[in-house]
């Protein structure tokens, strides 16, 4: 009796096999149409993200994707788990002429044929669009994140009003303001407030963004969440606010377990103080530490005397990310970073998976002594991202601006020291059982702290990355059970390689 054996076709492949084989390739649309196994395979990975933005002189276009989503036929309905809404109102105005500075006759002409083609095909089907619109957002009912880039100078009040109908039901939320202004409107402060209170309870996840200085504009958490729904928010992600805890916002705050705070300003006094309030981003933690809201993941780049009390007071923190200037005061910031890893780590040792501390210039929140005692007792870190001091060395690569014809006279040879900082922390990295991933990155120089440019932070910013490289890959040879961990620096993976002549374990660029 002979056996035949019988070749293996891809179809028959498992799913999460096929879902890897079809990651590597470009031409999903393609593959979708050669037969129904690949397009169940391609189809939760092409509709992943639904999208609905108005292009001008696109309305057939945007009709029929409102169409296909309202009544249930477009893939997205079945897989989308992400939502993006930017514009569902065309531009007022016609693009400029590219490279030409029009004269009257010219800009009239250009405003009458924008109305013609765009403005008027558009009102005249407001009444089909705004039918759509709702129903269409609404059926995406597999959706848990949806971002709103709200721009009130183009958007009329009735195509706000079916997104926030539309999105009412979502149990996470990104609102970004697009105003390329420095000041916040305050309309787009009562939409989102308008959004808020329409909101049901399910709204676990919110985030939102304004990119703006420190003006009389800036939004307040306390005016945004005060009218709000009753909400029981796990995840918080603000940036560019200034935020004034209350007695209304509190409660919505009682099951937070996640908070990124980014660019929160001080508070200057346009609202009146209550009591229970606070009114700086540092005092947001004495708040949280009065209320016991003890939180499990934190990533903010303005850590204080506060943050670090607050830490203090609880156990079980899973993942901090501290990135930023680190305060002007140098001083100041060296004894913050000593508190921190000397009194607050220590509370979290047996919790934290994920620790990133990334400041821009050198200082005690760099890697050194005092941070090695503390590391070694992180026994579930997975993963470690720090910044180090870079050895002072007195060939560094110069850059000639004046003339760009002259190449940089980049430094190529580092000499190898194993008592570099970052010797020290592959060493301490090692004694981590289940780290999986090391990120090293230097820091600035402490002299440059006020200088935002230059040849000098372009010269050290190189010197520094060679360092690194050299020092991780000419430490060894190693031992293969305790540095099972990739190191990261500035774009670069590492790993641990086996030398074929002599068999000993280095590190190489991956």
């Amino acid at each position: 009796m002979h056996l035949h054996q019988v070749p293996t076709s891809i179809l028959s492949f498992p799913v999460e096999l096929l879902h890897d084989i079809t990651k590597q390739t470009s031409s999903l649309p393609t593959l979708r149409l050669v037969c129904k196994r690949f397009n169940d395979v391609v189809a939760p990975q092409m509709f992943s993200s639904a999208f609905i933005c108005l292009k001008d002189e696109a309305l057939d276009d945007f009709l029929q994707l409102l169409e296909s989503l309202a009544v249930g036929n477009h893939p997205a309905v079945l897989h989308a788990k992400s939502l993006t809404i930017r514009d569902v109102v065309p531009s007022q105005e016609p693009k400029p002429r590219y490279g030409q500075q029009p004269n009257k006759k010219e800009v009239e002409k250009d405003k009458l044929q924008h109305k013609s083609r765009v403005l008027d095909p558009y009102y005249s089907n407001s009444d089909l669009i705004k039918d759509r619109l709702s129903r269409a957002i609404s059926r995406l009912q597999w959706v848990t994140t949806v971002t709103w880039y709200i721009d009130y100078r183009k958007s009329d009040k009735w195509s706000r009003n079916c997104v926030i109908s539309g999105i009412a039901q979502m149990p996470s939320l990104i609102l970004r303001n697009t105003h390329k202004n420095s000041n916040t409107p305050i309309s787009w402060i009562q939409g989102v407030k308008q959004i808020l209170s329409n909101s049901s309870d399910q709204l676990i996840r919110l985030a939102i963004k304004s990119k703006n200085p420190k003006d009389l504009d800036t939004p307040y958490l306390r005016s945004l969440l005060q009218d709000a729904s009753s909400m029981h928010l796990t995840h918080l992600d603000l940036e560019g606010f200034a935020i004034q805890l209350s007695n209304a916002v509190i409660p919505h705050l009682r099951s937070l377990q996640s908070l990124h705070l980014k660019q929160i300003y001080k508070h200057t006094g346009h609202f009146p103080s209550q009591t229970g309030t606070s009114s700086s981003a540092r005092d947001i933690w004495t708040i949280l530490k009065r209320e016991k809201i003890y939180i499990r993941e934190i990533n903010l780049d303005e850590p204080t005397e506060y943050f670090v009390e607050y830490l203090r007071s609880y156990a079980g923190l899973k993942s901090l990310t501290i990135r930023g200037a680190l305060g002007t005061d140098e001083a100041q910031s060296n004894h913050i970073a000593l508190d921190f890893y000397r009194c607050a780590l220590c509370n979290h040792a047996k919790s934290l998976e994920i620790l990133e501390i990334l400041p821009y210039y050198e200082g005690k929140w760099c890697f050194g002594e005092h941070v090695n005692q503390i590391l070694s007792k992180l026994i579930n870190l997975k993963q470690l991202t720090v910044a180090v001091v870079g050895v002072s060395t007195e060939t560094v690569p110069k850059y000639n601006f004046g003339n760009y014809s002259k190449k940089p006279n980049v430094v190529t040879e580092c000499t190898y020291d194993p008592l570099h900082p970052v010797c020290m922390l592959m060493q301490a990295a090692s004694l981590l059982p289940k780290l999986d991933v090391l990120s090293i990155y230097g820091a600035d120089l402490a002299a440059n702290r006020r200088i935002w440019c230059g040849n000098g932070k372009i010269s050290h910013a190189i010197a520094m990355f060679k360092q690194i490289d050299t020092h991780v890959t000419m430490i060894g040879p190693l031992d293969p059970f305790k540095y099972v961990f990739k190191v990261r620096s500035s774009g670069r993976y590492y790993e641990l390689q086996q030398c074929k002549e002599s068999g000993e374990f280095w590190y190489c660029i991956a």
